[in-house]
């Protein structure tokens, strides 16, 4: 090969890389930055496995609608029917590995067993969802290509908030909650996700222990309620999410391209795809439209079935504003005289 075609071939390499994983969605379509085109995405991630967890933050997470992340350690013996429990409503059981040792010092066998066994345990034990993400034991990341072949996404504590798009999704950034970290008080869970907005970033939090002083770094219920309430005060400004799901919805917010097929009179229709694995990357992506003129507003339906939409005005332009699963059938705005 001569040295003009090895360049050749690695240019068009890179073109059809950047082609199959980068987003092509183009005005008058727009997908949010996160979901519900919010300012910013805020997730409450909780390690160890601690009782106080599933007593106290569970059942707050409960009542405000959101939903958390757990990072549980199997050979601590984790309450599987409390997991369970919280999985079956929505919260995320992801893995801390199977001993809680600090990876950089276990050779590559060992790795593989704590990164393996772990996500096996968990997918043996709860039902409804797959472990799919992981945290690092005391912010210690092995070789990331063995935690890439069991993991989409890790967890490290570097202790800043990330872009939109983390520079490295196997070791996203938390920030330490607790009397020995960087976050105490309700002010201070505030004015993180606040600055989040700045960037139209991503504030992860890092929970042990809740109201025990036995615990590493505790925080305590009253500050923790706190910030719940400013995120439920907020909530058209932060999406308060798991781990799992905000990494799903960045991958396939990156990723995503739209397809028009048809604009009649009374009906858009429309393909939202991507080339990621469909049967973990199922999460949706919100988008938005602007409307014709002279549609008063419009329903939403992929593959027969009604999705919830509502339209919205922003500088005097009409939108219609949905959540869509990519690769799951064609998409219809349909023209409502209502």
């Amino acid at each position: 090969m001569t040295l003009f075609n090895k360049k050749l071939f690695i240019l068009t390499f890179v073109l059809l890389s950047s082609t199959v994983y980068s987003q092509n969605v183009v005005p008058p379509y727009a997908v949010g930055t996160w979901q519900g085109f919010r300012d910013a995405a805020v997730c409450f991630t909780f390690d160890d496995g601690y009782q106080s967890q599933i007593k106290i933050a569970v059942p707050m997470f409960d009542k405000y609608g959101f939903k958390m992340t757990m990072f549980i350690i199997i050979y601590w013996s984790p309450t599987w029917a409390a997991l369970q429990k919280a999985a079956s409503n929505g919260h995320e059981i992801a893995s801390h590995t199977y001993s809680h040792l600090a990876l950089s010092s276990l050779n590559d066998a060992r790795q593989t067993f704590e990164y393996k066994k772990s996500q096996e345990e968990i997918n043996t034990h709860i039902k409804g969802q797959k472990c799919l993400t992981m945290s690092y034991p005391f912010c210690d990341a092995g070789k990331e290509s063995i935690c890439r072949k069991y993991y989409i996404a890790a967890r490290g504590c570097s202790g800043k908030i990330e872009l939109s798009t983390p520079s490295n999704i196997m070791n996203i950034s938390s920030i330490t909650c607790g009397t020995l970290g960087n976050v105490k008080t309700t002010k201070d869970f505030c004015d993180k996700a606040d600055s989040a907005t700045a960037s139209k970033g991503l504030v992860v939090f890092l929970i042990h222990n809740i109201d025990s002083v036995e615990g590493y770094s505790p925080v305590t219920k009253d500050n923790l309620q706190g910030a719940l309430d400013y995120m439920k005060l907020n909530q058209n400004k932060f999406w308060v999410s798991t781990f799992g799901n905000i990494v799903r919805y960045i991958k396939e917010r990156n990723s995503v391209s739209v397809h028009e097929l048809a604009v009649k009179d009374s009906i858009i229709s429309f393909q939202l795809t991507d080339a990621l694995d469909n049967t973990i990357y199922n999460y949706p992506v919100t988008m938005r439209r602007q409307l014709p003129a002279d549609w008063p507003s419009a329903i939403v339906s992929q593959k027969g079935k009604a999705i919830n939409s509502r339209t919205v005005v922003i500088d005097s332009t009409k939108y219609i504003m949905f959540d869509v699963v990519p690769n799951n059938g064609d998409i219809l705005i349909i023209k409502n005289m209502r």
